[in-house]
């Protein structure tokens, strides 16, 4: 095995492989001079609405000095789902968008897309045949994924839909779920090989996540991993996203936070993109930036 830099499975991407964080974008034009009032530094941030189907507040430009954050309101139209992108960057929880710190001029753009009669959680986790495709790693050569299968597979004896993802050098990690009527059951991961690049012995990591049915833009769910960590899990809602000239429609959007301190190798948010038929297509480990995302059908 090379000496290619890969997390545990404790700490990988994914929501049964339970780390990485973040969201936001990166659109938009920013100029990165402030006015300086009273020898504090202040920047302005433009909030504005892409098209139609919901508004944010406040909708004006607000002025924030330079460090800190600032929030706005998104209110999506009924039937309709929020996202943000523009340059500022940040994370949306609910309907609460947080920037991120603020250092010059940027933007806040919302976008307010139609939920379809067919979306729904279950489908973003269904996958009727099996399917490989590339994955855009955004730091290769730093342990991140360049494929990804997804089709049948066991996990401590139960049957489940597996979704593994392989790093530059063959070496892998599956995670495993299951559809019920009380919900989906994230049942938790494997590695191949199991002796680590350390030398320990990798173990199934566990999960106690289950998504409602029926759960709905801003619900969270509570679970505790394997290694004790208590985390939230939120619904952001359903959205459209086109990768590698591909559309993606009612795609299922959960962002992960955690609840117990951060013992370390841990991101504090991470986002997960689920598409029906595929599972998951792009994971953000940071804000503004992404860990993988799809890249073509194999």
């Amino acid at each position: 095995m090379n000496t290619i830099t890969k997390l545990s499975i404790a700490v990988i991407c994914g929501l049964t492989l339970a780390a990485c964080g973040g969201g936001g974008g990166d659109d938009g034009n920013t100029s990165t001079s402030g006015n300086s009032t009273g020898g504090q530094t202040a920047y302005t941030v433009t909030p504005s609405v892409s098209g139609s189907g919901g508004t944010i507040s406040p909708s004006a430009t607000v002025s924030v000095n330079s460090g800190t954050t600032t929030t706005f309101t998104l209110k999506p139209d009924s039937g309709y789902t929020a996202s943000v992108g523009g340059s500022c960057g940040g994370s949306l929880n609910g309907d609460t968008y947080t920037t991120q710190a603020i250092t010059a001029n940027c933007t806040v753009v919302a976008t307010f897309t139609a939920k379809t009669s067919d979306a729904s959680i279950a489908a973003c986790f269904t996958v009727p045949n099996n399917i490989s495709f590339a994955l855009t790693p955004i730091e290769v050569g730093q342990g991140y994924y360049v494929k990804a299968s997804i089709g049948p597979g066991i996990f401590n004896g139960q049957t489940a839909t597996a979704q593994t993802y392989f790093y530059e050098d063959g070496d892998s990690e599956t995670a495993y779920w299951t559809i019920t009527n009380k919900g989906i059951y994230m049942l938790g991961g494997t590695r191949t090989p199991t002796i680590t690049d350390e030398g320990t012995v990798s173990t199934p990591d566990t999960s106690s996540l289950i998504i409602p049915l029926d759960a709905q833009p801003g619900q969270s769910m509570i679970y505790v991993n394997n290694d004790n960590i208590s985390l939230k899990l939120t619904f952001i809602g359903w959205e459209t996203l086109t990768l590698a000239g591909k559309t993606f429609s009612n795609t299922c959007h959960f962002q992960r936070s955690l609840i117990s301190p951060n013992p370390g190798g841990y991101a504090d948010l991470a986002d997960s993109w689920y598409a029906p038929g595929y599972g998951e297509i792009r994971n953000d480990m940071a804000p503004g930036k992404t860990a993988y995302q799809y890249a073509g059908d194999l």
